[in-house]
C-alpha cells in the first residue's frame, strides 16, 4: 500500500516520458547503425573501397559491439545509466560525423566504426537497466513490449534516411544526417534525464538492488549462471544470431538469384520487412502471457519450432510464385523477432531481483552479435560452394539446435523464475 501512495502522478507522468525517451534514443541509435550496410553498395560503386575493405569495416563494428555489450552490462549495473547513454549517443553521433572524412583508409574507417560499435554498445544496456529497476512497476510490462518496437522502426527509417541521402546527394550524407538528428536526440534525452534523476532517482534503486541482490541469493555469478540454465540459453541465443543475420542478410541475394529480380527489389524488401516484423513482439508477448504461462524458454522453443516451417519452404525456392517466397521470408523474420523479444528483452529482466539484469543483457546481446559474425561471412562461403539447397538444409538444422536447446533448459529456467 506505501508504494501505491508515494507515487503520485507526476512520478507515473514522467516514469512514462523517460520510457518514451528511451525508445526514441534506442530507435534513433540504428540511424547511426545500420547506415552503414545501407551505403556499402555506393561506397564500393564510388570506388573507395573494394568490397573485400568495406566488408571488413562492418565485421570490425559486429566485434567491437559485441565486446562492448559485455563491457557495457557490468558498467550497467553499476553506474548510472543516464551517463552511458549520455556518453553513448555523443560518440556514436563523433563516429558517424567522422567516417565521411575517412576515406583515404579502409583502415583508419574500419577503426572510427569499430568505435562507433563499442558507443552503441553502451546504449542497450543501461535502458534495460531503466526499464528493469527505474520506472515504476506499473509501467514496465508494458515498456517490455513496446521497446522492441525501436529496432524494426529504427531500420526503416535508417533504410529509408540512408536511401534518400544516397539519391539526392551522396553516400558521406547517410552518416552526416544521422549524426545531426542523435544529437538532437541527445538534447531530448539529457532534458529528461535531469528530471527522471532528481525524481525517479538512482541511488535508491542501487542501494534496492543490492538488497535484493543479497536476500535472492549469495552465490557468485557463475552459480547464478549454472542455477538459470543461462549458459545453455546463450546456445540458444547464438543459434537465433546466426539465423537472424544470416538469413536476413541473404535471403534477398537468393530471392535475386532465383527468380532474377532487380537489386532494388532486395533493397526494397529489406526496408519494408522490419515493419512486418513489429508483429514478432506482439505474437511472442500473446504467447508468453496467454498461452505458456510467462516461460519464456517455451515461447522460444515454440517460435524456434515454428521458423522450421517457412525455413522448410525456402527449400524448394524457385519452384513457386515470388510472392510465397516473399511471404515465407516474412514469416521466418517475424518470428526470429519474436525469439529476440524473449532472448534480449525479457529474459534478462528476470535477472533484475539479483542486481544483474544489465550485466545478463550484455551478455546475450553480445553472443546474439558472435551468431551475426559467424553468420554472415560462414553462409556466404556455404551457398558459394554447396549451394542454396544446401545452405536453406543447413539452417533447418540450426532451427532444430535451437528447438533443443530451449526445450533443455525449459525446466530448470521455470524453477530459477519461481524461486524467491
Amino acid at each position: 500500500m506505501q508504494t501505491t501512495i508515494e507515487k503520485p502522478k507526476n512520478v507515473l507522468r514522467l516514469s512514462a516520458t523517460l520510457f518514451v525517451a528511451c525508445w526514441i534514443v534506442y530507435c534513433a541509435s540504428y540511424l547511426g547503425r545500420i547506415n552503414y550496410s545501407a551505403a556499402l553498395t555506393a561506397i564500393v560503386a564510388d570506388g573507395v573501397f573494394p568490397k573485400s575493405q568495406a566488408g571488413l569495416i562492418g565485421t570490425v563494428y559486429f566485434f567491437c559491439y559485441g565486446f562492448g555489450q559485455i563491457i557495457s552490462g557490468i558498467l550497467g549495473d553499476k553506474i548510472s545509466p543516464y551517463k552511458m547513454i549520455t556518453t553513448g549517443l555523443i560518440c556514436t553521433s563523433c563516429a558517424n560525423l567522422l567516417m565521411p572524412m575517412c576515406t583515404s583508409s579502409h583502415v583508419l574507417m574500419s577503426i572510427v566504426w569499430g568505435f562507433n560499435g563499442i558507443s552503441q554498445s553502451m546504449l542497450w544496456t543501461p535502458i534495460l537497466f531503466i526499464i528493469s529497476n527505474v520506472i515504476v512497476p506499473e509501467h514496465r510490462q508494458k515498456a517490455c513490449l513496446y521497446i522492441a518496437a525501436s529496432f524494426p522502426v529504427g531500420s526503416f527509417l535508417s533504410y529509408i534516411i540512408s536511401t534518400l541521402c544516397i539519391r539526392f546527394a551522396s553516400w558521406r550524407f547517410a552518416f552526416i544526417v544521422p549524426a545531426v538528428i542523435i544529437l538532437c536526440v541527445l538534447a531530448v534525452w539529457i532534458t529528461v534525464s535531469i528530471r527522471a534523476n532528481k525524481l525517479l532517482g538512482y541511488k535508491k534503486v542501487i542501494e534496492k538492488s543490492a538488497v535484493n541482490e543479497n536476500k535472492a541469493d549469495k552465490s557468485p555469478m557463475g552459480k547464478l549462471i549454472i542455477s538459470s540454465g543461462a549458459a545453455i540459453i546463450c546456445l540458444g541465443i547464438l543459434i537465433h544470431g546466426m539465423l537472424k543475420d544470416g538469413v536476413t542478410s541473404w535471403v534477398p541475394t537468393l530471392i535475386t538469384e532465383e527468380y532474377e529480380v532487380p537489386v532494388f527489389f532486395s533493397v526494397l524488401l529489406s526496408t519494408l520487412l522490419p515493419i512486418v516484423n513489429l508483429s514478432g513482439a506482439w505474437f511472442s508477448t500473446k504467447l508468453f502471457e496467454k498461452v505458456f504461462k510467462d516461460n519464456e524458454m517455451a515461447v522460444t522453443a515454440f517460435c524456434f519450432a515454428l521458423s522450421l516451417i517457412p525455413l522448410a519452404g525456402l527449400v524448394f525456392v524457385g519452384k513457386y510464385s515470388i510472392v510465397i517466397c516473399v511471404i515465407l521470408f516474412a514469416l521466418f523474420t517475424s518470428l526470429i523477432v519474436a525469439i529476440n523479444h524473449m532472448f534480449i528483452t525479457l529474459i534478462p529482466v528476470r535477472f533484475a531481483k539479483y542486481g544483474k539484469a544489465s550485466t545478463m543483457g550484455g551478455i546475450f546481446n553480445a553472443t546474439t552479435y558472435i551468431g551475426c559474425a559467424l553468420s554472415t561471412y560462414g553462409f556466404g562461403a556455404v551457398s558459394e560452394k554447396l549451394g542454396w539447397t544446401a545452405t536453406v538444409i543447413f539452417w533447418l538444422i540450426l532451427g532444430t539446435l535451437g528447438v533443443i536447446s530451449c526445450l533443455s533448459v525449459m525446466k530448470k529456467y521455470k524453477k530459477f523464475v519461481t524461486s524467491k
